[in-house]
């Protein structure tokens, strides 16, 4: 229910589909910007039935990826993993985690710090403060 309702959200002229300028805006309302190719690029990568938008079905496998629930092949975790990489640094930090857990809606403002916290634990295996990919994989198996 969450997930659909950030998808409402995301879903700015309400079609059903998430496209390149919903993105866009989606990334600038989390303080991040990203240029066309990289928006397009997104699409691409998440857009698994090859329309050139996002379906709420495409957006919950995502979301569902990033959650530890079954992951769907490869690809689309490398996907949600640099979707979440909000800086390209290789790594998700505690705070590029806050930023994805807010959007996502998968806590409350009074409950966000103790998620983002949580989250870092599970999948922060050498402590070193980020998630690399190989740990967002391991997480994605459970």
């Amino acid at each position: 229910e969450d997930v659909k309702e950030a998808f409402r959200e995301f879903d700015l002229d309400k079609n059903g589909y998430v496209g390149a300028a919903e993105i866009s805006h989606i990334l600038q309302s989390m303080g991040e910007k990203a240029t066309d190719d990289e928006v397009d690029e997104m699409i691409l990568m998440a857009d698994l039935d090859g329309d050139g938008q996002v379906s709420f079905d495409e957006f919950f496998k995502l979301i569902n990826s990033f959650q530890g629930m079954p992951p769907p092949p490869g690809d689309k975790v490398k996907f949600a993993f640099q979707v979440f990489d909000l800086d390209g640094s290789g790594s998700i930090d505690a705070d590029e985690l806050r930023k994805i857990v807010k959007a996502t809606n998968m806590a409350s403002e009074k409950q966000l710090t103790r998620k983002v916290e949580w989250l870092m634990k599970q999948c922060d295996s050498d402590g070193d403060g980020q998630i690399s990919f190989d740990e967002f994989v391991n997480l994605a198996k459970k």
